[in-house]
């Protein structure tokens, strides 16, 4: 997203009165002001979120919660590890992303436990603060997947629009909307009223 449409974002969820809140907020049994608000996420952790959206974000004084792919921490265009330190201490969330971003359908329950475990462990470790929040890369999760999310001790995971049969969508499968270039104003309104959802069809956590 180009930084002009997203400043557009933020200025319009200011002055529409949305409350953006942390994403460890799902865990409440009610949010104040449902429909009216909102949780910040950022997949992947490129280096612009540092450079262009965190500025922003502080100066509207929003909150947002960035997943982190742990093996691309300070390769070129991501965040290293003191920039992501600048941002928990600016009150930004990191969540895991996975260590390497692979579609963990694809892998076996080994590789799969592997991703969620150790990405965990590693931000951890770097930061030393709790790590409880995580993203399924491409949305795509399974069982054996939502399973490991919840034994490593996350305590939410957020995918895109997909789901899986008779799994609920909190905690471990929550549903997220994306906002892009083409999101004006009657869209994101759309997008943030909180009827968005019931005229879209999930796709297959697959």
């Amino acid at each position: 997203m180009v930084p002009e449409v997203f400043e557009h974002h933020l200025r319009f969820l200011k002055q529409n009165g949305y409350s953006v809140v942390p994403a460890i907020e799902f865990l409440k049994r009610t949010l104040p002001n449902p429909f009216s608000s909102v949780v910040l996420t950022f997949d992947d952790g490129c280096e612009n979120f540092y450079t262009e959206a965190f500025p922003r974000l502080l100066r509207y004084g929003f909150t947002a919660t960035v997943f982190i792919v742990t093996d691309w921490i300070g390769k070129k265009g991501y965040l290293s590890w003191q920039q992501l330190r600048e941002l928990q201490n600016g009150g930004m969330t990191i969540g895991s992303h996975t260590c390497s971003h692979p579609h963990l359908p694809d892998l076996d329950p080994s590789q799969i436990r592997r991703e969620i475990e150790v990405s965990k462990k590693n931000l951890e470790e770097g930061l030393h603060h709790p790590v409880s929040l995580f993203c399924y890369p491409f949305g795509g999760f399974n069982a054996p997947a939502i399973e490991f999310v919840r034994s490593a001790g996350y305590q939410l995971a957020f995918t895109t629009n997909r789901s899986l049969p008779n799994f609920p969508q909190a905690p471990f499968s929550i549903r997220r909307i994306r906002m892009g270039n083409t999101t004006h104003s009657i869209h994101l309104w759309a997008k943030c009223s909180g009827y968005y959802n019931l005229f879209r069809s999930p796709r297959p956590a697959h």
